[in-house]
């Protein structure tokens, strides 16, 4: 119940930004200064691969077979830790549009620096 009610609330929260978003680039005329524009879209899709790379690099770990379903960290956490850094990105981008590139390559990276350290961790 807990997780279904996570994912609904985490699927809401980021919908709401992206309507949020989108309201407030009505009356923008310069693609330069919107929200939403190619870069984000990117920065996005640049986030939502460094997810799954970094699950990738966690999971290849070799992990003890004692761990058991203690195991599936390895698994979760990067995937949490990836779906805060896009909610984080967008909370960033809605404060501020200046940021969108800087911001967007550094949590890429943080997504990236997860999955080795879960690499790492054993």
């Amino acid at each position: 119940m807990t997780f279904k009610f996570f994912l609904y609330s985490y699927f809401f929260i980021v919908f709401l930004l992206f309507a949020v978003m989108l309201w407030l680039d009505r009356n923008i005329k310069t693609v330069k200064q919107r929200y939403i524009n190619k870069w984000t879209l990117y920065i996005l899709l640049g986030i939502l691969v460094s997810i799954i790379i970094s699950m990738k690099i966690s999971v290849s770990a070799d992990i003890p077979d004692y761990y058991e379903l203690g195991a599936m960290e390895w698994i979760l956490v990067p995937l949490f830790i990836g779906m805060i850094t896009i909610l984080v990105y967008l909370v960033l981008l809605l404060f501020s549009r200046k940021l969108r590139l800087h911001a967007g390559i550094g949590l890429i990276l943080f997504n990236l620096a997860v999955g080795i350290y879960y690499y790492h961790l054993i």
